[in-house]
């Protein structure tokens, strides 16, 4: 009878024993994984130059924007956006450089391609107190909950090119009643 010394001992080079006859094995299982890799990547790198391909929506890692299709009164707008974005203060969408517009979200025109359309109005969050004013930048229909009376401000972007007091890289913005006007309105991502 041996001891439990001994039986440890066997055991143990029993399990180097078969640690060695396991090695050409664990190679191969290693090369055939990392073959179903590389064949998985191929096929993963072609779907991704189909997705790709004209027409296919792109993401371009930008902060994403749109006007909304519908309209609203005043006392409409924070509810208006999509899930994931919100009403947006013009400050966020200023530089339209660093955004997308999501044109599958948002209002487009004849010529809108996978830009922002231009002369459309849109509610706009101005950064202001609680306001109703009839100053641009000011009025913001009581915070969005007036639909009633005053001023709110809009934003859209130009349409004419050719004067020469227009500037490309600046809003055209206003104010509308709050309770007679119904507007679209500009999100933006959370």
């Amino acid at each position: 009878m041996r001891s439990k010394g001994e039986k440890t001992d066997e055991i143990i080079r029993t399990m180097e024993f078969s640690l060695d006859l396991n090695k050409p094995v664990f190679s191969l299982i290693l090369v055939g994984l990392l073959a179903v890799i590389g064949v998985a990547y191929l096929v993963w790198g072609a779907q991704a130059v189909d997705a790709s391909s004209p027409g296919a929506p792109m993401d371009t890692g930008l902060r994403k924007y749109y006007l909304t299709t519908s309209t609203k009164s005043g006392a409409g707008p924070l509810t208006a956006c999509a899930s994931g974005y919100h009403m947006a203060s013009l400050w966020e969408i200023l530089d339209t450089t660093q955004l997308e517009y999501n044109s599958s979200l948002g209002f487009i025109q004849g010529d809108t391609g996978s830009g922002p359309p231009t002369y459309v109005y849109g509610w706009i969050r101005t950064g202001f107190f609680s306001s109703t004013s009839s100053t641009p930048g000011q009025g913001n229909c009581a915070v969005w909950t007036n639909g009633m009376s005053g001023s709110g401000t809009i934003a859209q972007l130009p349409s004419s090119w050719f004067s020469t007091n227009v500037d490309l890289h600046v809003w055209d913005v206003n104010t509308d009643g709050c309770g007679t006007s119904v507007h679209h309105v500009w999100c933006v991502e959370d």
